[in-house]
Formats: structure tokens, sequence, C-alpha cells
């Protein structure tokens, strides 16, 4: 083996047992892959019984080509189609399909000409039979076809990339435990958003993927949150790099806001450091314009109220007045100011603004967005 496919070789072995410790890490192992043997690179599921089960994963893909894929030409693509029938672990396209005959097809003439791919090498690294998870590379007329000691340089990498593979399927015990802690961000009045040094997004809880959807001022774009202003952009790339930096350099947070159409105030953004050893960003998105409001099953469950002092509670807290809630519930306010009494001995609160400040204040209690 020659001295650069020695080199190569390290690169791409360590690339590979990067993804063991963090999924994060396949874009690092697409790209590396893609220095050495040029084109572009992706993570892909394959299925033969199920077609509309072949997804690309981690990609260096254009978003729009990843989305069309995913969306039509997974169940149309002849490389995984297969005709031949060939089985291997390590397959150049031209084993699966002619050359010719790949380039009279409708997935060639719409999305990998326009993308200028032509040669296409895959590894098989998980799974077996049907269905498989795989790493490909496919690459240009220019380039050529893919050489015999490039092949063997996959054939060197396959059995590291499946060790890695095992090693991170092991780490996802700690997953299980990493998302119950997660699912708590769920109970938060505020979007959250984890994301990683390079931007990309890990995690949203519903109200963070309500405010991404909603684009505005913040969108997704591909996998990275995104300001829609330059300004806030830069905000957030910078804030996101300052609580993330592996470099050994403190790690900061910073707090600031992002401009939305005329008939929203400013969503307030706070990014902080999310973990000891770095890596990940916590950003939490606070939209003045939505009103949390408790849920009564869980104010009935922690202080021990009725469902209807629950309820009386709850829509305090959401701004109601005594004389709005008894039209609400179809009862007497002097009912309420009985049920009102007793919430506040429960609660160990004397007036109103005490009882909302109190339920407002404590991180146990679920709450609700408008």
């Amino acid at each position: 083996m020659s001295r650069d496919l020695m080199k190569a070789q390290v690169e791409l072995i360590d690339a590979a047992y990067a993804t063991a410790t963090d999924a994060g890490r396949w874009g690092d192992m697409v790209a590396c892959a893609q220095s050495w043997f040029g084109g572009l690179g992706a993570v892909y599921a394959r299925s033969a019984d199920r077609p509309d089960a072949n997804r690309l994963l981690a990609t260096s893909y254009d978003g729009a080509f990843k989305a069309s894929y995913n969306a039509r030409y997974a169940g149309i693509n002849p490389l995984i189609a297969n005709p031949r029938k060939v089985s291997r672990p390590l397959l150049h396209s031209e084993e699966v399909i002619a050359y010719d005959d790949l380039t009279r097809t409708e997935f060639y003439a719409d999305w990998m000409a326009p993308q200028d791919m032509d040669y296409g090498i895959s590894l098989e690294i998980s799974g077996g039979g049907d269905s498989t998870l795989n790493f490909a590379i496919l690459r240009s007329r220019t380039l050529g076809r893919f050489s015999d000691d490039e092949q063997r340089l996959c054939e060197s990498l396959m059995p590291h990339l499946r060790r890695a593979l095992e090693i991170s399927d092991r780490l996802g015990l700690l997953e299980t435990s990493l998302t119950a802690c997660l699912g708590g961000f769920e109970t938060l009045a505020a979007g959250v958003l984890l994301v990683d040094d390079r931007g990309r997004l890990q995690f949203a809880n519903g109200e963070g993927e309500r405010l991404l959807r909603a684009g505005d001022g913040l969108f997704l774009s591909g996998d990275r949150p995104t300001g829609r202003a330059s300004r806030a952009e830069s905000a957030l790339r910078a804030a996101v790099h300052g609580a993330t930096r592996r470099d050994g350099g403190p790690r900061t947070a910073a707090t600031f806001g992002i401009s939305r159409n005329e008939s929203h105030a400013p969503l307030s953004v706070t990014v902080t450091p999310a973990r000891g050893e770095g890596g990940l960003a916590l950003v939490l998105l606070h939209d003045p314009d939505r009103r949390p409001r408790p849920d009564p099953e869980a104010l009935r469950r922690i202080y021990g109220l009725t469902p209807a002092e629950a309820r009386l509670a709850a829509a305090l807290c959401d701004g109601l007045t005594l004389a709005d809630h008894a039209r609400v519930e179809g009862v007497s306010e002097t009912t309420l100011k009985t049920h009102l009494k007793a919430v506040f001995g429960k609660l160990d609160v004397n007036r109103q603004t005490d009882l909302v400040g109190r339920l407002s204040r404590d991180p146990s209690v679920r709450f609700a967005l408008d």
C-alpha cells in the first residue's frame, strides 16, 4: 500500500471510530471519505422489501437533493434495487447495473447527473440480507471508476466501521437515559434546542419545533437553526461557538433578541453550554406573545387540589378573573371564592398574585402554551 493510501486508511479509521461515541460525527466521516475519493458521500438505509424505507441519513448532498431522494428517488434507485441480485459487502456501481443502462434511467437523468455523479461504491456496514445500513461515495465521470487500490482501501475500512457501529449501539443504552432527561424539557413553557458545535440541531422540544416551523425570525435550514436576518444569524452562530468551543478556552453564555415581523414581539434567545465537556449548546427560546398556563391535572397531583380547584388555579394563571371563570364553569362567584380559599390554604398563600407567582416559578408544574 502506498504512503498516500496508508495515510488515507489511518484518517478514515480515525473518523470511523469518532462516530462510535458521537453519532453527529458521521458527517465528518463522509467529509473525510470525500477528501480521499472525491465526489459526494452518504450513509443510507436500504431495504429490499420496502423501498419506502430506503433513506439517506448523514450526507453531503445538497439539501434539496437529499429531500427529493427521500421523498421520491429512493424507490426507483437502480443501484439499490440491485437488478442483478449481486450480494457482497462491498460493491461498485457497475457490479449492480451496467453504466450504459444506468444512464438511461430516470434516476440518473434527474438525480445523479445534475450532481455530476456517474460511478459509485457502497460498503455494507450493518445488517445483512434485505435490510442494511450502508456507506457510499458517488463521483463524477471525470474522476472515473474506483481503482483496485481504492476498493481495497474500502475493504480495509469496513470492519472498523462495523466495530464503531457496535460500540455506538452499546452506548445507545445510555442514550435511553438521556432521552428520558430530554423529555423533561417538554414541561417548560419555552422552546428548547440542543445544537452541536457545528450548529446542527440534535433535539427540540415541542415549543422549539413550533417556533422553527413558524419561521418567524428563526427557522431550520437543513439541519441547522438559522436566523432570518444576517444580524440574528451572526449572533446565533457566535453564541453557539462560545458555548461549545473545544480549544480549551472558557465556554460562555449569551442572551440576545431576534426580531420578528411587526405583529410579534422579538424572540428572546439564551444560549448556554449544555455539557461539562463541551460539544453541545442549550438554546432557550422565549416567545413573549405566548402565555403559559399550568396543566390542571399537574396542579391536582402536585398540590392535592380537587379538579375544580385545579381548573380555577390554572384559569387565574391564564389571566382570567373570577367572574370570567364563573361563566366558563357555569357556577357562582361565591362558589369560586370557596374554592379559592381552599387553594390558598393548600399552597400557603394569601393573595391571587402570590398564587400565580408561586405556580409560575414551580419547575415541577407542566405548562401548556396558548
